[in-house]
């Protein structure tokens, strides 16, 4: 899923409703006041050669443009006919109308919608787009009139009025040699199909599944939307599949196996303790030993988070140097407002006071 694959050690993550990251004043890191340049500068060089390995075989593991659409349940999945296609002034984004001929998920009483296409012309056989949304078949090239696409879409977005819709995902019919990934498509619908409001079962069976797009998309419907955290069956699947990937030769695999038990350890501070909690921790505490020192940062990371998470008192925040294997607890009144100085990137996870605290 390497759209959606995080360097997690160049993120700020935060917990609660705040905002910590002003250019100024800066705070220096705790970890460690000071490194020599050419220890940073060789540190930065490993888990450069180690970001290479992983994304090497980004073809084999980057997900369809669909499958962003496929990820979110509320998204309509439906086979659609572009029927006109308009300018409203220069420099605006195509404005696209499109008939609704078959729903493969969901159903609209909407038959007829309108969204945009950020395609520009530039010249034959090149096209800019204006956005840093990622761009979808609608946008690649310009849509003509009469095209058929599959398209995931939401009529929610922009505020439940009209036949405006956001399209996040969109496959082109019109493109020869789709045959294999159309059927894809199909076989994650019916896993879709299957499971429903309730049975995890489908999606914890396409763990398993061979190609990767469906098990990450999968296993991240269970774990984004919190299903899998009130689940200690969903719980302790996910763990055995993940421990099983992170043996296989691949890196990309195993990176993307380990992106799996982020929303768990997100949710660490409302979860509670569970009994898998251990197996968790021993499934991070392997994975830093990876030959991948990029993948060792992040199971270092999620590790530090999920023990600070479980443990932690509100009004603190946890600085996590991950390539140095180190973390610090800051006062939270220390960092708030402030950004903390680190050559090699950091994590900062804050659990906010209460507001009585505040006080």
């Amino acid at each position: 899923m390497m759209s959606r694959a995080k360097v997690i050690t160049l993120l700020a993550v935060f917990f609660g409703p705040v905002f910590i990251g002003a250019q100024e004043p800066l705070l220096t890191w705790k970890v460690l006041p000071s490194m020599p340049e050419a220890e940073v500068q060789a540190i930065q060089l490993s888990r450069a050669n180690a970001q290479k390995e992983i994304f090497k075989d980004h073809d084999q593991f980057a997900w369809p443009d669909l499958a962003g659409a496929l990820l979110d349940p509320n998204n309509l999945i439906a086979v659609a006919r572009v029927t006109a296609i308009s300018r409203q002034q220069k420099g605006a984004n195509l404005s696209v109308s499109l008939e609704i001929e078959q729903f493969l998920r969901g159903s609209s009483e909407k038959k007829e919608i309108e969204t945009e296409s950020l395609w520009r012309p530039v010249r034959e056989g090149v096209y800019i787009i204006f956005n840093s949304q990622r761009p979808t078949a609608l946008d690649r090239k310009k849509p003509e009139l009469g095209g058929h696409y599959i398209i995931g879409y939401n009529l929610h977005t922009y505020g439940d009025f009209g036949n405006h819709a956001y399209v996040p995902g969109a496959i082109d019919l019109s493109v020869p040699g789709q045959g294999e990934l159309l059927a894809q498509v199909q076989h994650f619908l019916a896993i879709d199909a299957a499971t429903g409001n309730s049975n995890l079962d489908p999606f914890i069976a396409a763990l398993n599944e061979p190609i990767p797009w469906i098990r990450d998309v999968a296993a991240h419907r269970l774990t984004d939307y919190g299903k899998c955290s009130a689940s200690p069956t969903c719980r302790q699947a996910l763990v055995v599949r993940t421990s099983e990937l992170l043996q296989s030769k691949n890196a990309t695999e195993r990176y993307e196996a380990l992106l799996w038990m982020e929303p768990i350890i997100f949710r660490a501070a409302s979860d509670g303790g569970s009994a898998d909690d251990s197996a968790i921790r021993q499934l991070l505490a392997s994975a830093m030993a990876d030959p991948n020192v990029e993948i060792g940062d992040q199971a270092y990371s999620l590790l530090e988070q999920w023990k600070f998470q479980r443990s932690a008192q509100a009004g603190h925040c946890l600085e996590i140097i991950s390539q140095l294997r180190r973390s610090a607890v800051w006062d939270y009144s220390e960092v708030e407002g402030h950004s903390i100085r680190s050559p090699l990137g950091m994590t900062t996870t804050c659990i906010p006071p209460t507001p009585a605290a505040q006080n």
